[in-house]
This record gives C-alpha cells, structure tokens and sequence, in this order.
C-alpha cells in the first residue's frame, strides 16, 4: 500500500499523452496582465474561478429535486 504522501502526490499527475489546460491561453500565469487588460477594457471583474449566476433562474416544478450544491433544479 504507497503511503499517504505518494497517492496524494500522484493525484496531480496526469497520464500519459495528457496536457493540464490551465498553462494555456488566459489561464497562463503570463497572462495576468492580458486578463486584467481585458477586465479595464470591458468593464468586468476578472474572473478567478467559477462564478454562480447572478440572477436566479426560473422557480422549478414542485416534483423537481434541487441540487445541494447551488440550489438548481436537477
């Protein structure tokens, strides 16, 4: 059984022939200055990580679950 620290360790590891996407494009660490350009421009807040809608949606069914997380009709 690998230890504690080698399986948390190997999470972060992709397989083979795999590419993480956040080195590319706006997500770049280079590219800070290119999306804080693009917030000034366009007038909108720089967007970090994900963002929760900021109006709601339409009230769901009465036999319609909800989702735990962020409320949303399943």
């Amino acid at each position: 059984m690998p230890s504690r620290f080698v399986r948390r360790h190997l999470r972060h590891v992709l397989p083979g022939g795999l590419k993480s996407i956040r080195h590319y494009g706006f997500s770049h660490p280079a590219a800070h200055a290119k999306r804080e350009r693009l917030a000034f421009h366009t007038g909108l807040p720089l967007l970090v990580g994900p963002v929760a809608p900021s109006t709601p949606g339409p009230a769901p069914s009465a036999g319609v679950p909800l989702c735990p997380c962020c409320r949303q009709p399943m």
